[in-house]
C-alpha cells in the first residue's frame, strides 16, 4: 500500500488540451507539442519506485549477440585455424593431403568454400542483430538525441555506409560485426584457391628390387679389353648417344630391375665404382722438337722433354710430335701419355702426363741435316712458348651410391656420405689405366707420325688419340681453347674423361651377372591435393583478425536484457512502444511524413528508455521517455504532408534489368568459354607463375561473389518491404504476428514467405539462396591440368642423303656406331632406327 501511495503521489495534474488548429491544406490533423505531452500524464505508467527498481528487469536480448554464441564463433575460428595448419603440415610432410582426380578435387575445393559460406550465413545473423538493436542499446544507456536513437538506421543502407556511420557514432559493435563479415567474405573468395590438384612426386614406401650384376675380383677381362669403350666415348661426344644402364658420367654401378610402372621413380643404394686422378703440377723443359716428317730420320720421336717435380723426375721422355701448320708457325697441342719416373720401377713409378701447350717452329739456318730423300736441308726446331702440365696417378674405389631412376632413365647417381670404401684385391689402379690406353688405341687418328687437329671453338688444337676423346667429351660449345692453360680447367677435363672411360671399362670388364634382392624406395608421380602455403597463411591471418575482433565484441555486447521482446516484427514493436504515450503522441498522425521532415521535427528531442510502474497491474512496463530541449523546441506543428513514396534503388526496373542482363551475359560468356575449352583442349597455357594460377581462381570467385551480393541486396529489400505490402490487404491476426522475414535463415524465410502467400518474396529469396552458391562452385570453374597438345613445328635438316659416290661411306664413323649398336646393345642415334635412316 505504501508503494501504491508513492505512485499516486507522483501523478501530476494535466492542463486542458489545446484546441484543434487548422491544417491549411494538409490532409491530416496536426498535433501540437503541448497536446502530445498531455496524453502521457493521463496514463497509468509512472516512474519506478526505488523499492521496485532492484527487482525489475527486461527479458530480451539478441541470441546471436550473447556471449556464449560469440564464444562459439571464436571456438569455430580457432578450430578452423587449427584445421588449416594441420592440413598445411600434412600437405608439406606427405607431398599433399591425398591422391585424387579431377572429380574428387571438386569436393575438396567446394569443402572450404561451402563451410565458410555457411559460417558467413550464421555470422550474418550476428551482423543483422547488431544493426537492429544498436538504437535500442543506446536508448537503454542514457538520454541520446533522436538522430542516434529513433532516427538511426543501420539496417537499410549499404553495408559500407553502415560501417562509416557506425564509426562516426562510435557504435563499435556494429563496426566489428561488419568487419568480421567482410573478412569472412574475403575468406570465401580466397578459399577457392586453398587446395589445388597438382602432379606431385610422392614417396611410395619400400619395395623389393633385384640386382642384376655384381663386381668381380678378377682383372682378366680388363687386361683384354676391346675398343668398344672408346667407341662409346666418341659416340657420346659426337653422335648424341646415351649411356647404357649401369653407367653414369662418374660411376659404374649395379643394374637394378623392378616390376614397377615406368612412371615410378625409384631410389636404391648399390655398389658403384669411381675412378680418379691424383695430380700434381710439374715443371717441363723442351729438349728438342721438330715437326714429324718422312724425310726426317728422327720420325715420330720429335718431341723430347724432361720433367721434374718433388716426387718424380724424368730426364728424358719422348712424346708424339706436333705437326707444323701450313698457315702459321704456332701450334696449340694437347697430350696424354704414360711416363716412368727415373729410378722407380713398376707401378709405383708410373705416371700419366697431361700436357697442354703452345709450340712455335722456326728454321735454324745454322744447322743442316741430311734427309732420306737426299740433300742437305736447314733444320726446323720448335720452342715451347707456354704450357700447363700435370703428372697424375690413377685411383679407384668402390662405394655405396644412391641411384635414382625414372622408368628406363637414370636421373642421378650420388655418393652416400659416410659409407665405407673398398677396392678389389686383384685389380690395381694401373690395370684400369692400362685398359684405357688399350681401348683408346682404336685407330681414330690416321697415322702415327703426329697428332690430329680438332677444332675447339674454331681454333685448331693438335691432339693425340686420348686427348681427342677427352676434349670431345668434356668441352662444351663456346669453350675457349686457351682456357686449358688454366690448371683447374685442364685437371677437370682430364679427370672427367678418365672417370667416364673408367666407368665404361668397369661395367664391361669388372662386373658379372648375378641376381640379388635389395630393398629400395619408390616415388610415384600422382595427382595430389596440395595446400598452397601462401593462401593458407593469408587465411590464418584473416581468421586471427576475426578472433581478435570477436573477442573485443565479447566485452561490448549487453550482458542483460534491455527490451521486453524482439523488435523485429511489427506486432512486437507495437507492444514495446504501447506504453510510450508521450512518443506515440508526438508521432500521432505523422505516418505520411517523409524522413526529412520527421527528422527535423524530432531532432530537438532527447530520448531514453525506462522501466515504468503500472499502477493497475502493479508490474513494471517498458517505455521511451521524451526529454525535449526547450531552447530548440518550437511551437509549430508536426508537418503532415503526403510525401512521395521512396523507391529502393536496387528494386528499380533499370536496376533489375541491369542485373538480369548481367546474368544473361555471364551465361553467354561461360558457354563461349566452355566451347573454346572443349574445342582447343583448354583456354591457354598459364605457365608456372603462381599469381596467374591465383588469378584464374580468385577472379571468377570475385565476379560471382559480386553477383551474389547484388541478389542479396534485392532479397533484403523485398523481405524488408514484404510485411508492409502484405498489410495492404487483409492480414489475419496469426499472420500479422509473423510479419518479419529478415532475422532468420534463408530456408526458414522461404518457408514463411510461402506460408504468407508472397510468391514474389519467395522467388527473390530462392534466387539469393542459389546465388549464394555461385562463389562455391566458381572455385572449380577453371583448373590447371597437363593436357597433351598436337602442334606443328618447323624442323631444319642439316644433313641429307649423299648421291655422290665420293662421300658415300664414312668408314670410321659408321664402324663406331655400328659396333656400339650390334656389339654393345646401345641405343640408335637420332633419326635412325633399325632399318630406317632419316635426315637430321
Amino acid at each position: 500500500m505504501e508503494d501504491e501511495a508513492e505512485v499516486l503521489a507522483m501523478r501530476a495534474t494535466v492542463p486542458a488540451t489545446t484546441p484543434d488548429i487548422s491544417t491549411r491544406g494538409y490532409p491530416y490533423r496536426s498535433v501540437s507539442s503541448q497536446e502530445s505531452r498531455s496524453d502521457f500524464h493521463d496514463h497509468r505508467i509512472f516512474k519506478m519506485p526505488a523499492s521496485k527498481a532492484s527487482e525489475a528487469s527486461l527479458p530480451w536480448r539478441p541470441f546471436y549477440l550473447r556471449r556464449i554464441v560469440l564464444l562459439a564463433f571464436i571456438t569455430i575460428f580457432l578450430l578452423t585455424v587449427a584445421a588449416i595448419e594441420i592440413l598445411l603440415l600434412v600437405s608439406n610432410k606427405n607431398s599433399g593431403i591425398a591422391t585424387s582426380n579431377a572429380a574428387q578435387h571438386y569436393l575438396w575445393t567446394y569443402g572450404p568454400t561451402a563451410f565458410l559460406t555457411v559460417l558467413a550465413a550464421f555470422w550474418a545473423r550476428t551482423e543483422y542483430q547488431s544493426k537492429l538493436v544498436a538504437p535500442w542499446i543506446r536508448l537503454s544507456q542514457q538520454g541520446i538525441p533522436a538522430s542516434r536513437t529513433l532516427l538511426l538506421d543501420y539496417v537499410s543502407p549499404l553495408s559500407v555506409v553502415t560501417f562509416i556511420n557506425s564509426c562516426r557514432n562510435r557504435d563499435h559493435l556494429v563496426s566489428i560485426a561488419f568487419v568480421v563479415s567482410t573478412l569472412i567474405k574475403v575468406l570465401i573468395l580466397i578459399s577457392s584457391s586453398l587446395i589445388s590438384l597438382s602432379l606431385t612426386s610422392v614417396s611410395g614406401g619400400s619395395y623389393t628390387m633385384a640386382l642384376q650384376d655384381r663386381f668381380i675380383d678378377n682383372n682378366t677381362r680388363l687386361n683384354s679389353t676391346s675398343n668398344l669403350p672408346s667407341f662409346l666415348i666418341h659416340g657420346l661426344a659426337s653422335r648424341n648417344l646415351t649411356l647404357p644402364e649401369g653407367i653414369s658420367s662418374k660411376y659404374a654401378y649395379q643394374s637394378v630391375r623392378t616390376n614397377l610402372p615406368s612412371t615410378v621413380e625409384t631410389r636404391v643404394a648399390v655398389d658403384g665404382l669411381i675412378n680418379s686422378l691424383d695430380c700434381e703440377a710439374v715443371d717441363i723443359r723442351l729438349l728438342g722438337a721438330a715437326p714429324p716428317s718422312h724425310y726426317d730420320p728422327r720420325g715420330v720421336m720429335s718431341l723430347n722433354v724432361s720433367i721434374s717435380s718433388s716426387h718424380c723426375d724424368i730426364a728424358l721422355t719422348r712424346l708424339l710430335g706436333v705437326t707444323q701448320p701450313l698457315s702459321a708457325n704456332s701450334t696449340l697441342f694437347a697430350r696424354w701419355d704414360q711416363v716412368q719416373c727415373d729410378n722407380v720401377s713398376g707401378d709405383a713409378g708410373k705416371r700419366v702426363l697431361v700436357l697442354f701447350g703452345n709450340i712455335t717452329y722456326h728454321v735454324d739456318y745454322a744447322h743442316k741435316i741430311n734427309y732420306i730423300a737426299g740433300g742437305l736441308r736447314y733444320d726446323t726446331v720448335g720452342v715451347l712458348d707456354r704450357s700447363t702440365q700435370f703428372l697424375c696417378e690413377p685411383k679407384y674405389a668402390i662405394e655405396r651410391v644412391e641411384v635414382t631412376r625414372n622408368g628406363t632413365q637414370t636421373n642421378t647417381v650420388v655418393s652416400i656420405q659416410g659409407a665405407p670404401q673398398r677396392t678389389l684385391d686383384s685389380v690395381a689402379p694401373w690395370d684400369m689405366m692400362d685398359a684405357q690406353f688399350t681401348s683408346a688405341q682404336s685407330g681414330f687418328l690416321q697415322g702415327l707420325d703426329g697428332g690430329s687437329p680438332i677444332n675447339v671453338s674454331m681454333v685448331p688444337v693438335e691432339v693425340d688419340q686420348y686427348m681427342e676423346l677427352a676434349l670431345g667429351l668434356q668441352l662444351v660449345s663456346g669453350f675457349q681453347a686457351t682456357s686449358l692453360f688454366d690448371p683447374t680447367v685442364l685437371q677437370r677435363v682430364a679427370t672427367g674423361y678418365y672417370q667416364q672411360m673408367g666407368a665404361i671399362l668397369a661395367k664391361q670388364s669388372l662386373m658379372e651377372p648375378g641376381l640379388e634382392e635389395i630393398v629400395g624406395s619408390a616415388t610415384v608421380n600422382e595427382n595430389r591435393l596440395i595446400v598452397r602455403p601462401r593462401i593458407a597463411q593469408v587465411m590464418v591471418g584473416l581468421f586471427a583478425a576475426c578472433i581478435v575482433l570477436t573477442t573485443i565484441a565479447l566485452f561490448l555486447v549487453p550482458h542483460e536484457g534491455f527490451l521486453p521482446n524482439n523488435p523485429s516484427t511489427l506486432l512486437n514493436l507495437v507492444s514495446i512502444l504501447q506504453h510510450s504515450r508521450e512518443l506515440v503522441a508526438q508521432l500521432c498522425c505523422a505516418g505520411a511524413s517523409d524522413d526529412k521532415h520527421l527528422s527535423r521535427f524530432l531532432k530537438p528531442s532527447i530520448f531514453q528508455s525506462r522501466l515504468g510502474y503500472d499502477s493497475i497491474s502493479h508490474r513494471p512496463q517498458y517505455y521511451v521517455e521524451s526529454i525535449a530541449n526547450e531552447e530548440e523546441m518550437k511551437p509549430d506543428m508536426v508537418p503532415q504532408i503526403s510525401s512521395k513514396a521512396a523507391y529502393p534503388i536496387i528494386l528499380h526496373p533499370a536496376s533489375r534489368f541491369t542485373l538480369c542482363l548481367s546474368v544473361v551475359s555471364l551465361i553467354i560468356a561461360l558457354e563461349l568459354l566452355l566451347y573454346k575449352s572443349n574445342l582447343e583442349n583448354g583456354l591457354g597455357d598459364v605457365g608456372s607463375a603462381i599469381y596467374i594460377h591465383y588469378s584464374w581462381a580468385v577472379i571468377p570467385a570475385l565476379v560471382f561473389g559480386s553477383l551474389s551480393m547484388a541478389f542479396s541486396s534485392v532479397d533484403f529489400e523485398v523481405r524488408n518491404l514484404a510485411p508492409y505490402v502484405a498489410m495492404k490487404r487483409y492480414v489475419s491476426r496469426d499472420k500479422f504476428a509473423q510479419l518479419e522475414l529478415l532475422d532468420m535463415t534463408l530456408p526458414k524465410a522461404i518457408y514463411r514467405e510461402t506460408k504468407l502467400g508472397t510468391p514474389w518474396a519467395s522467388a527473390t529469396t530462392t534466387a539469393f539462396l542459389i546465388a549464394s552458391l555461385f562463389t562455391t562452385f566458381s572455385a572449380s570453374l577453371f583448373q590447371e591440368l597437363p593436357v597433351p597438345i598436337i602442334t606443328s613445328i618447323n624442323l631444319m635438316a642439316n644433313q641429307s642423303f649423299c648421291i655422290s659416290r665420293d662421300n658415300a661411306y664414312d668408314a670410321s664413323s659408321s664402324d663406331q656406331v655400328t659396333s656400339l649398336i650390334l656389339e654393345g646393345n646401345y641405343s640408335f642415334p637420332r633419326f635412325t632406327y633399325q632399318d630406317l635412316a632419316c635426315h637430321v
